[in-house]
């Protein structure tokens, strides 16, 4: 299991920015401990990370979709 700070120094991703993710959905899978000790189960990160990656030549973007030629953002999960 990660902590916050180790997935942060693995992904580069900052602190604020993976408490965000969790806030709305997005990101890795977590496991939240009494409520407030989060920590991320390393083969959940790598299959996100997976699921991030972008082919070349691929001209979407994770997340998005393009529609009637316009890219529409597409959000997972809920508040």
């Amino acid at each position: 299991m990660l902590s916050e700070q180790e997935l942060s120094e693995f992904t580069k991703i900052s602190i604020p920015c993976l408490k965000h993710w969790r806030s709305i959905g997005y990101g890795p899978p977590f496991v939240k401990y009494k409520g407030r000790v989060v920590r991320y189960e390393y083969g959940g990160v790598l299959g996100w990370v997976e699921s991030c990656l972008v082919e070349p030549g691929d001209d979407s973007e994770p997340g998005m979709k393009l529609v009637d030629g316009i890219y529409e953002i597409v959000v997972y999960g809920s508040r």
